[in-house]
């Protein structure tokens, strides 16, 4: 396989150069000069060759060292004078056309330097032609070729020797200083551009890896400024082309503005579950969460049965601008829950059976498998019923068919997943103060199922794992920290909640009859 590609380096005293591009031109003309003659007796400092152009060409930053090899933009990584030295070749990077289909390319400069120093006033230009083969490499054929720098003297700003209106130029730089956005986020990056001899005519942005921020164009007016758009955490770079007579003037590899990405921010969805609450319900769900990712609040497990969050004060599921998508039906309730029973540790005690054999837990941690060992005895109604007084840790516990009801009268801490066989097991935990949730709990799917029920704050401590909960929460802490608190903060949260909680409708049908409220109703009848 043979591809065919060109380029040109410029050599200037004892160092090559490649130009892309206009540069600023401010220096004063040298006239006369010894080696121009009267006829244009001045010794330009640069020289327009032709304009720098890629045609039917790929353009590529390489190390002038050995073009074969690109270099590695990170700037967070490597500087962009050392990636080459990384590779094993030298720098510094440079923008180069390659030409990969055999279509002929071409690089020139714009405003090469002239060689002003005694007697010589000259520019000389390398022209190289590389025919790369896969097996035996790149075999370079060269030419050197000589332009003249002499021209008239006028004095002031460098014109294109033979005279002509002074050459357009301009400088840029980038505001704001540090530049950070969160990724689903946006930020306004403005380009400031200080032009001399000539007028602007467009500004267009570019980001060295769309895969971490993407840049948006044409500018807007008035300021040349982009909207940058976060995809995922990240370094890249920005930089931007300023025109000026059809031509960039200035921009180009540099400068180049460094764009941090951040994380998104913690999130979290139901499944098919309702959300009751007095207060707001909101989950900064990012636009970074796009398909496969939902990114609705309620996702809908079941065709057409999406659950319904209401709340008192107001929702909001969207990290930017709007409220968001509440589920693919978009129902929603702003309505204040209100009952004279509440249903909390007290309520659920006085209704235990009379007949219900207790199983006492003497320790501070429940080990794994204890709540379905031997130890525990089934009471009349099929339940295996635990309780402890005062704080207690619960080990794993895998419950399959099993149905346990465990009240603690303190705090209750989970460090094991539980798990049931969907359909058959029951589990309900009735606390009278805080359920913690430890980190430790990452395994894949639902690490917990059953019903938890406490009367403070339902939290799950800090963890950058998911947690997935398949039943029901319920906490009724009034306190300013609210009764539920989420933790888990992943390391990417762009596409994936950081929190799941999806309804269990089968715990509904193991639910122990003996726990559900009871009314009797006294009337006399006529015998």
């Amino acid at each position: 396989m043979r591809i065919l590609f060109k380029f040109i380096t410029f050599i200037l005293f004892l160092g090559i150069l490649l130009s892309v591009g206009s540069k600023i031109v401010k220096a004063q003309i040298v006239d006369p000069h010894p080696a121009c003659p009267p006829s244009t007796p001045a010794c330009w400092p640069t020289r327009t060759v032709n304009q720098w152009s890629c045609t039917d060409c790929e353009e590529k930053w390489v190390c002038s060292g050995n073009t074969m090899i690109q270099c590695l933009l990170d700037p967070y990584l490597y500087p962009l004078d050392s990636s080459c030295p990384a590779q094993g070749t030298t720098g510094p990077c440079v923008y180069v056309c390659w030409d990969m289909s055999g279509a002929g390319c071409h690089i020139w400069a714009s405003n090469l330097l002239c060689d002003q120093v005694p007697p010589a006033c000259g520019l000389n230009v390398a022209v190289f032609d590389c025919e790369f083969d896969m097996r035996s490499g790149c075999n370079l054929d060269w030419t050197l070729q000589s332009f003249g720098c002499c021209g008239p003297g006028s004095g002031g700003a460098t014109p294109t020797p033979g005279g002509g209106a002074p050459i357009p130029s301009c400088t840029v730089s980038f505001s704001p200083g540090n530049l950070n956005v969160a990724a689903g986020d946006t930020a306004t990056l403005t380009a400031n551009v200080s032009s001399q001899n000539g007028s602007v005519d467009n500004v267009i942005f570019y980001s060295l890896n769309p895969g971490v921020a993407t840049v948006s164009n044409p500018w807007v007016n008035p300021a040349y400024s982009t909207t940058v758009t976060g995809i995922i955490p990240g370094n890249t770079g920005i930089t931007v082309d300023v025109y000026m007579n059809g031509v960039v003037t200035c921009g180009g590899p540099a400068p180049i503005k460094n764009v941090i990405v951040t994380n998104a921010g913690p999130w979290w969805q139901v499944i098919d579950s309702d959300v009751i609450t007095n207060g707001d319900v909101r989950s900064p769900i990012p636009g970074t969460c796009v398909v496969p990712c939902d990114n609705a609040f309620v996702v809908d497990k079941f065709p057409d049965s999406p659950g319904v969050p209401f709340y008192g004060l107001n929702y909001d599921f969207n990290s930017g601008v709007g409220q968001g998508t509440v589920s693919d039906k978009g129902w929603h309730a702003n309505a204040n829950y209100s009952a004279i029973t509440e249903y909390k540790y007290a309520f659920y005690e006085r209704l235990i059976p009379g007949d219900t054999i207790r199983n006492p837990i003497a320790g501070s941690t429940i080990g794994v498998g204890l709540l379905t060992s031997g130890a525990g005895s089934v009471s009349p109604d099929g339940y295996k019923w635990f309780f402890k007084d005062g704080d207690v840790t619960l080990n794993r516990q895998g419950l399959t068919s099993n149905k346990i009801i465990l009240f603690v009268d303190g705090n209750l801490t989970i460090d094991g997943e539980i798990n049931l066989d969907d359909g058959m097991g029951f589990f309900m935990a009735i606390v009278s103060g805080n359920i913690t949730v430890d980190p430790i709990i990452n395994v894949a799917g639902p690490e917990l199922e059953g019903i938890f029920v406490t009367d403070q704050t339902f939290i799950t401590a800090a963890d950058d794992d998911q947690l997935h909960i398949r039943g029901m929460v319920s906490a009724y802490n009034a306190n300013s920290s609210g009764p539920i608190i989420m933790g888990r903060n992943l390391a990417d949260n762009t596409r994936t909640p950081s929190e799941i909680f999806e309804y269990a409708p089968d715990l509904l049908f193991n639910y122990p009859p003996s726990l559900t409220l009871k009314r009797t109703r006294w009337k006399e009848v006529t015998p």
